[in-house]
């Protein structure tokens, strides 16, 4: 980018900043900006200098009478030309300031010295006269900047004479007669004592007095004593604008000497005079636009494509306009969003107009949008006024066609849907595309967000295309390990929103799980279920004790029947008194065959030492189940 530095001399900071409309997502927006420092020196300058040694006179030692040819040498010390350089010669003869001719203009001074000449009549002058050049430095408030000795300037100097004490007067003049209501003026006024005797000291007050009014033009000016035929020169600056604000028309300018009547005088009818400043409407472009002049490319658009915003600005003043600044902008909720960089025009003339153009992206804006351009948006140009810079029209933008992709509760399957611990689930989920154009690439997201968690199950599912009106599966087991009791599952559809759809709201759905407990036994050892043989025994017997533990819930193959187990023992003193008397009853019904057997088939072993009635029958004796396992929940453990 070229940056234009005129007029904007010193220290200037310059700020770069990246995505200023933040449409590009970034992982950090606060490393966007920077800013620089750029020194900018001044323009070149002259540097006007007036000495006494570079004042000649020729003759140089006249008689009362004589034409003296005066020469003033005014050196240029600067390092730039100075064009149009005035230079008054005073006679400044006791203290006296009293004009010579007109002012002098020297065309151009280049870095060397340039040499301005006036004739001076001696007549009735002191043979000690005494004379005074000088260069002018003119100021000017346009565009709020000084003028520098020798450059031309809008101010203007005016001047008016008034006669002193006892002499005749002289009438006033402007030198030049006209000013612009921007022009900051210089007003000298020449005083002079036309009387026979010395006054001072001598104030002097400057008035505007148009209209009838009288404002004050700075503060009363002072003189110092002014001899009799002497004069003085009081000066005071006027700013035209203060008194006009901005209107033309002529100002009524007076001068006041002696306003209080302090100094005694032969005539007091001539101590005020008064000097009319025209003021002249400046040449000032005016810049406008209104939403008239406000057009699209396309009126209508479709979000995405990108429209043509056309502006013409107009110039309605009397001055042309260069380097006119246009900017586009979105405005929205009462924020504003460039539409890319300022435009700029080079030149528009006085009564003129120029087109600039932005292109604006309609990419994920639908509705009513309101564009604004804005003329000259840093008051750069001078203007008549600014209230007609700005305008706006609203463009109506339609919504793109878009895929519309669903996933409902109704469509999540779930095999089996009642699932012990363990068990693996097939979650089937189907996805609708209820929009108007096709969806590639859509990924497919189950997640177990039981308790607030998100746990994937499985790896995302990708469906390749999905026409409008169409629908496709996609399928993942769900291991219930460790997972009983209520569980929720939530699939999602597009989970990242890489594909752009009409309705976002639709994209997720839950569906609700139970995992029961894996089946565990419950064995129950019942006394009705301990039998003894024989159920009577007599002291001293061997007694087979038979038990059977029961699985009262059913666990399918996983515990098969009861268990059951027996156990021998000997009848002792801690036998039942009625059990002894039966032992032969049993032995003869189940005979020792019997018996022998179901001692060589036992499993499980049992120890029982009963308490013999004599040491010599005291022993211990170990048996075994002889029966397997049954699949029956109640069936005893023995045959």
């Amino acid at each position: 980018m070229v940056y234009d530095t005129t007029g904007k001399s010193g220290e200037r900071r310059i700020r770069v900043v990246a995505d200023p409309h933040q449409t590009i997502v970034e992982t950090s927006e606060a490393d966007n900006e920077a800013a620089a420092a750029v020194m900018v020196a001044p323009p070149p300058l002259p540097n006007l200098v007036a000495l006494e040694t570079n004042i000649g006179f020729n003759p140089a030692a006249p008689k009362p009478g004589d034409e003296v040819q005066i020469t003033a040498t005014i050196l240029n010390n600067g390092v730039a030309d100075a064009t149009d350089v005035a230079v008054q010669f005073f006679d400044a003869t006791g203290n006296g300031s009293m004009p010579i001719g007109e002012t002098q203009v020297i065309s151009t001074i280049p870095g060397a010295s340039g040499v301005a000449q006036i004739a001076y009549s001696t007549a009735g002058a002191p043979a000690n006269a005494r004379f005074r050049s000088s260069s002018i430095r003119i100021t000017s408030a346009r565009g709020g900047r000084e003028r520098q000795p020798g450059q031309v300037s809008d101010a203007r100097r005016a001047a008016a004479a008034h006669r002193q004490p006892g002499g005749p007067g002289d009438g006033h003049r402007l030198d030049p007669a006209e000013v612009t209501n921007q022009s900051t003026v210089e007003i000298y006024a020449t005083v002079r004592n036309a009387g026979t005797a010395a006054a001072g000291p001598v104030t002097v007050q400057f008035l505007d007095v148009t209209g009838g009014g009288s404002n004050l033009i700075g503060e009363p000016q002072t003189l110092d004593a002014i001899g009799p035929g002497s004069s003085a020169v009081a000066r005071v600056t006027y700013d035209v604008a203060a008194f006009t604000g901005g209107a033309a028309g002529d100002r009524k300018v007076q001068v006041v000497v002696d306003p209080t009547n302090r100094v005694p005088e032969s005539s007091e009818s001539d101590n005020e005079a008064t000097a009319t400043l025209p003021v002249a409407k400046p040449s000032i472009a005016n810049l406008a636009i209104t939403s008239g002049n406000i057009s699209f490319s396309n009126p209508a658009p479709v979000e995405g494509e990108s429209v043509t915003v056309f502006a013409v600005v107009r110039n309605t003043g009397s001055a042309d306009a260069s380097g006119v600044q246009v900017q586009f902008s979105e405005v929205a909720t009462g924020t504003q969003t460039a539409i890319g960089p300022q435009q700029v025009i080079p030149s528009i003339p006085a009564g003129g107009s120029a087109v600039v153009q932005a292109l604006y992206d309609t990419t994920g804006k639908t509705g009513e949008r309101e564009i604004e351009v804005k003329v000259d948006p840093n008051a750069f140009i001078a203007e008549e006024r600014t209230s007609d810079n700005t305008a706006k029209r609203s463009l109506t933008i339609s919504p793109a066609p878009r895929p519309n992709l669903t996933v409902l509760a109704s469509n999540m399957g779930l095999s089996p849907p009642a699932p012990t611990e363990g068990e693996s689930v097939a979650v089937r989920v189907a996805v609708f595309n209820h929009g108007q154009v096709e969806a590639r690439d859509i990924v497919v997201q189950v997640m177990d967000v039981t308790g607030g968690s998100a746990v994937p199950v499985g790896a995302p599912q990708t469906i390749a295309r999905l026409v409008p009106g169409g629908s496709a599966p996609v399928q993942l087991p769900f291991d219930t390990t460790g997972k009983q009791g209520d569980r929720t599952l939530q699939a999602t559809v597009d989970p990242n929103n890489f594909i752009a759809e009409s309705d976002e709201t639709d994209n997720v759905a839950m569906k609700s799980l139970f995992v029961a407990p894996p089946p565990t036994p419950n064995l129950v050892a019942l006394s009705s279920n301990v039998e003894f043989d024989p159920p009577e025994p007599n002291e001293g017997d061997l007694v087979t004790v038979r038990h059977r533990a029961e699985q009262r819930y059913g666990c399918g193959d996983r515990c098969r029947g009861g268990l059951g187990g027996h156990h021998r023992w000997r009848a002792g003193g801690n036998r039942p008194a009625a059990a002894v008397g039966q032992r032969s009853a049993r032995r003869e019904r189940h005979g020792p065959g019997r018996l022998r057997r179901h001692r060589q088939g036992r499993r499980a072993a049992h120890s029982i030492r009963s308490t013999p009635t004599t040491p010599s029958r005291r022993r211990t004796r170990t048996t075994t189940s002889p029966w397997p396992r049954s699949s029956s929940r109640r069936r005893r453990a023995w045959s």
